[in-house]
């Protein structure tokens, strides 16, 4: 994984029965999730 100030890269190796569209769609959740639960009081000023 690499990461820059504006924007992350991430490599990742899936089963190619899956469409690209459900794995960022669930990586996108989880991102989220994880950020509410890190940052709720920042996030809710925004």
């Amino acid at each position: 994984m690499e990461t820059d100030k504006d924007h992350t890269n991430i490599m990742l190796e899936y089963d190619a029965t899956e469409r690209i569209c459900d794995i960022i769609s669930i990586l996108k959740q989880q991102t989220t999730y994880s950020l509410w639960k890190q940052f709720p009081e920042f996030l809710l000023r925004q």
